[in-house]
This record gives structure tokens, sequence and C-alpha cells, in this order.
């Protein structure tokens, strides 16, 4: 498989989420306030299994969120960050 391919497997996200419902409104609740250009949003911390969709559920509402936060006309920045990384034995 080309790099490219691989690349562009590696960020899709579908449409819908099917069964993460709850996971959904729960980060997206997190992030809330930042459209209205209210309180700033509250830190996520996403922990889990290999596999488990965090990763998916994550970049899905961040893809929702960006479009929300652009309609409205608000500056948000993303950051990513992960642990796998940052490991204390080589620091």
């Amino acid at each position: 498989m080309p790099h490219e391919e691989a690349t562009e497997l590696v960020d899709y996200v579908p449409e819908r989420l099917i069964g993460r419902d709850e996971q959904i409104r729960q980060d997206a609740s997190a992030l809330s306030p930042a459209p209205s250009g209210g309180d700033k949003p509250r830190n996520v911390f996403i922990y889990g299994k290999t596999g488990v969709g965090k990763t998916a559920v994550m970049k899905y509402v961040l893809i929702e969120f960006d479009k929300e936060v652009k309609k409205r006309g608000v500056n948000v920045n993303f950051h990513k960050l992960q642990s796998n990384k940052y490991n204390n034995k080589n620091n």
C-alpha cells in the first residue's frame, strides 16, 4: 500500500460512530463553552485499551467542534499529545 493511502486510512473518520453516542456527548460537553466565547473548555484526558475507539471518537468530536466554531467565528487551536511519545524512562 502506498504511503499516501496508508496515511488516508489512518486519518479516516466515519460520518457516524455507531455505539459511541455517550462518549461523543461527554467529550463534546467538555468543549462546549468555547463556541459561545464563554469559559475555557475543560481539559480532556482519554485513556483505555488499544483499539476501542478513543482516537476515532476524539477526531469525530473535534471535526464537529471545528465546524461549529467556524460557523460562530470563534478562533480555536487544537493540540494533540500522545503519551507513548513521552516516556519517562527516556527523559
